[in-house]
């Protein structure tokens, strides 16, 4: 049987498939709740926490394998999320990334600099949707970054962050392929807007709500699982009707569908993307944080 060189047996101790594999560097060992990769020079290089309900890895700052097991962690979504462990170990979460992005863990003012050349500058009134932030566990759009000397104050569609300039922080770009698509001409300042441009604006704000909405919706599904709460209306597919509304989801499809009692369908979803969001308001977003914060307080109780 063939040696695993270091590549190959760091990606099976990620993918939960190593315990007890080795080579003549590395090998991995089961203790207690985790698992381990323990380099042969150097000690522990990183550690996964089993039974946690966020997969995780702590991995050791000082070792010489940083480098490439940091590049294993984004190819699986795990992301940095800047918080030490004794001052040793850095902690990665999984996160899914949505398709047609790629993870960026740089300091606040590398991103401040991205977000205010790409989006700020361009004078787009609409949120662009080029770069997200990780918030309460879910990709966001930047509304605005706010700067005073040594601060940056990051507002998205569900809070604000504050962050210093060199703290770290993890945030998605939008990778750049080519289309085939006519390039619009820019209006000119004196011009009012035509119909269809203020359409596409409409379209674009309703997007970003969908986008938005959706983590919080499948965060109170999930709850609503734990309290007993859901109904299952036919084999996978389950419906749950909270204050105004009433959420149906398909695990198996990642099939979700959001309505309210006067607007018919809200929202619909297949996976993360967003297959109908016409009669999103902006009031449904505050919504769904009340209905959560009211179902997290139910469960504590």
């Amino acid at each position: 049987m063939s040696c695993l060189d270091d590549a190959t047996l760091i990606h099976k101790f990620i993918l939960g498939e190593g315990e007890l594999l080795s080579n003549p560097h590395l090998r991995v060992e089961s203790a207690f709740d985790m698992v381990q990769l323990i380099a042969k020079k150097g000690g522990v290089v990183a550690v996964i926490k089993q039974n946690c309900q966020i997969a995780s890895v702590l991995v050791n700052l000082s070792s010489p394998y940083l480098r490439l097991i940091h590049s294993v962690l984004l190819k699986y979504s795990f992301v940095p999320l800047g918080k030490l462990e004794n001052k040793v170990f850095l902690k990665y979460e999984y996160h899914e990334v949505p398709a047609g992005y790629q993870i960026n863990y740089t300091s606040a003012k590398t991103l401040w600099s991205k977000w205010y050349t790409q989006t700020y500058r361009s004078r787009k009134q609409a949120i662009e949707l080029d770069i997200l932030v990780l918030i309460r566990s879910a990709w966001y759009p930047i509304r605005n970054i706010s700067y005073t000397p040594g601060e940056f104050f990051i507002e998205t569609l569900v809070g604000e962050s504050h962050l210093h300039n060199e703290d770290r922080v993890v945030w998605l770009n939008r990778i750049q392929v080519e289309r085939n698509q006519e390039t619009l001409q820019p209006s000119s300042p004196t011009e009012l807007p035509t119909s269809k441009e203020l359409t596409q604006k409409k379209v674009s704000a309703q997007l970003e709500l969908a986008l938005a909405i959706r983590p919080l919706a499948l965060q109170a599904f999930n709850k609503c699982v734990e309290l007993q709460l859901t109904k299952e209306v036919k084999l996978g597919f389950y419906i749950v009707k909270l204050s105004d509304y009433k959420l149906a989801y398909q695990p198996k499809t990642e099939s979700l569908f959001i309505a309210d009692v006067s607007r018919t369908v809200v929202a619909q979803y297949r996976g993360q993307q967003v297959e109908n969001a016409t009669n999103l308001e902006l009031q449904d977003i505050k919504s769904w944080q009340e209905i959560l914060t009211k179902l997290e307080n139910l469960g504590s109780n």
